[in-house]
């Protein structure tokens, strides 16, 4: 009878927030003895000393960006994504995981040590650090001025223009507004990423010739060279009577007009994705919302197409017109771009829910390239003040709570009330009106933690209620041909240094890949003897 009382006064004093079951689980702690882990040991050995890097010439280029998607997003959303396969979590495998080669990336801007998406995404494109806010320009400009010809003296030529230049095909891929920081970093110049459409600029600063973020897209190089544009912001291209934002001209029909000697589609919904996949047309625009695409949760699966529905058309169309032989290769940009929106408005889930629909996509991207001519590289821009904090046992659910009384791991309020806290939390949000009342915590389990709108605590409001991102390093998952360079601790603009190297564009660093005598042992036995005895004959 003692040992039952003790039994149950432990069950309370150890609460364990509960996970929903979604399928069988069928491994368990006890399946993880001696011989489990020197099993995984010996498969990751012998995994490892089979791997050699692929030295050959980069093609094509995937870059694949999870805006804020730093390694405390990962590892949460790892376990976010085996709980809902109905595991314990921690043991689940990502597509990311499987990547040969990793490295860490160094993100500041050079006026700032937290960094924003628009420098970051310029680094990562260009080969240049440059100031928060700015897109496709160097530091030698003041931040939110209108000066065109210094802004002209201050433009960097990006991979997508390199790649143009080369008779390679392009793609730009985001679930954001198509005129958002990272998309944008890939064709406009422009020392203030908010200067989105006409509507944005003040009457100064377009009265003394700055170009918009969306009209640059459309009329200057490289935007109307790009083959594939998909993503939001409808509002940013259309006439106020039109249901968008514009003062000027109708964007939809200058694009449509610049386009018309050529084949081209212009697309508006899933439907018309589907519809358009097998048309393989030279130029395709396809702009899903009038604002940022939904997210996944909140999807509806007949209007709008999700992230790898865009990205799988986009590597489809590229890649199809690579072998079939009609252009030199590619250069496609992905971007997840609400893993970012979701941590700064605290919905944790939301954020777990898009990170998991970027490795569903990189799963099926990795399952079509040739990892012999194209190199696939997943990253973030930046990171954010989230944390997978606590003690919380093995197996409890990711959005839930830690309450053990035994050893002390609780929240004691000042009226001596020991209440749970949360293994996800923020630095700085707006989760703080709902944790917090009266500067008193509340009891997470009053809360609908599981809810796609709930709220993860943090400990301040945050500038203008809204979380800030995180400046420690992120990684870099790396594979094909040179991507063994993309190991060990770098500055984000090496990412575009290190691609142009691979594609032979570094005239002054020797590599043997590059040279025409490389190209013969490249090529399979079979084609040597019949290209040897075609020259013999």
């Amino acid at each position: 009878m003692a040992l039952l009382r003790a039994i149950l006064a432990l069950a309370v004093l150890t609460e364990v927030s509960p996970v929903p079951t979604r399928g069988i689980n069928k491994h368990s702690q006890s399946d993880e003895d001696i011989n489990y882990w020197a099993k995984l040991a010996k498969e990751d050995i012998l995994d490892k000393i089979s791997q050699s890097p692929i030295n050959k010439k980069v093609k094509n280029v995937i870059i694949v960006i999870g805006d804020g998607m730093g390694i405390n997003t990962i590892t949460p959303g790892r376990v976010y994504k085996g709980q809902r396969n109905g595991k314990m979590g921690e043991e689940e495998t990502l597509a990311l995981d499987k990547f040969p080669y990793t490295g860490l990336i160094k993100t500041y801007n050079t006026d700032h040590q937290v960094p924003d998406s628009a420098g970051t995404a310029t680094a990562i494109l260009t080969g240049t650090k440059t100031k928060m806010g700015f897109l496709g320009i160097d530091n030698s400009v003041e931040s939110k001025t209108c000066d065109p010809q210094k802004i002209e003296a201050a433009k960097l030529e990006n991979i997508f223009s390199k790649a143009i230049r080369n008779k390679k095909e392009t793609g730009i891929v985001t679930t954001t507004r198509i005129t958002h920081a990272t998309p944008g970093a890939g064709y406009a110049a422009t020392p203030n990423r908010d200067w989105e459409s006409d509507n944005d600029l003040s009457e100064e600063v377009a009265s003394a010739g700055c170009v918009e973020i969306a009209k640059q897209m459309v009329y200057n190089s490289p935007g109307k060279d790009i083959n594939v544009l998909f993503g939001g912001g409808l509002s940013k291209f259309l006439k106020t009577n039109d249901g968008g934002v514009r003062k000027d001209e109708d964007l939809i029909s200058t694009w449509k007009s610049f386009k018309s000697n050529v084949s081209s589609e212009f697309l508006s919904s899933r439907r018309d994705l589907e519809g358009w996949k097998n048309k393989n047309t030279k130029y395709v625009l396809g702009l899903f919302g009038d604002s940022h695409l939904p997210y996944q949760v909140e999807r509806d699966p007949e209007r709008d197409p999700s992230f790898s529905d865009m990205s799988l058309a986009a590597l489809d169309r590229l890649q199809g017109a690579y072998d079939r032989g009609e252009s030199e290769g590619f250069v496609l940009l992905l971007e997840s771009g609400r893993i970012d929106q979701g941590h700064h408005e605290n919905y944790a889930k939301k954020a777990f829910e898009e990170f998991i629909e970027l490795d569903r996509a990189v799963k099926h991207i990795m399952e079509k390239v040739n990892l012999e001519d194209t190199l696939v590289l997943v990253t973030a821009d930046h990171s954010h003040a989230v944390t997978m904090n606590g003690y919380p046992k093995r197996g409890n659910n990711i959005l839930g709570y830690i309450y053990e009384e035994g050893v002390g791991n609780y929240v004691t309020l000042p009226n001596g009330k020991k209440i749970p806290y949360s293994t996800i939390s923020y630095a700085n949000g707006p989760g703080y009106e709902d944790h917090f009342v009266n500067g008193t915590m509340v009891d997470i389990r009053n809360l609908d933690y599981e809810s796609d709108n709930y709220k993860s605590p943090s400990m301040w409001m945050g500038p203008e209620k809204y979380e800030t991102h995180g400046g420690e390093d992120v990684a870099i998952f790396a594979a094909g041909p040179q991507s063994h360079l993309f190991t060990g601790v770098h500055e984000q603009s090496f990412i575009t240094h290190g691609i142009l190297y691979g594609m032979c564009q570094i005239k002054d660093i020797p590599a043997s890949f590059c040279s025409s005598s490389s190209k013969l042992t490249s090529l399979s036995p079979l084609m040597v003897f019949c290209i040897i005895y075609a020259l013999l004959k």
